[in-house]
């Protein structure tokens, strides 16, 4: 089963997963991600405590996680994600 997961995300980094420039997303793994998950990133301002507009859904196409080598710090994964169906 499919399950959507609402993130924040800083401005910069929302822009560039609109325009598809950004396709990958490093996550503390505390929703136990799955390939085929959804998540709807929402743009976020730390500094005015609010979410500023509407968000972005993307399908989550891959998972690296920190067991496959170095790249990562233990309890973090790295979400590929696609255009959702």
């Amino acid at each position: 089963m499919r399950r959507v997961h609402q993130l924040k995300c800083a401005p910069i980094y929302y822009e560039a997963v609109v325009s598809r420039q950004k396709t990958a997303e490093v996550r503390w793994n505390d929703r136990d991600f799955q390939v085929g998950d959804v998540i709807e990133l929402l743009p976020y301002s730390d500094k005015l405590g609010i979410v500023l507009g509407d968000g972005v859904v993307r399908v989550v196409t891959h998972i690296l996680t920190s067991d496959e080598g170095p790249w990562l710090s233990p309890g973090y994964v790295m979400l590929s994600f696609g255009d959702a169906p």
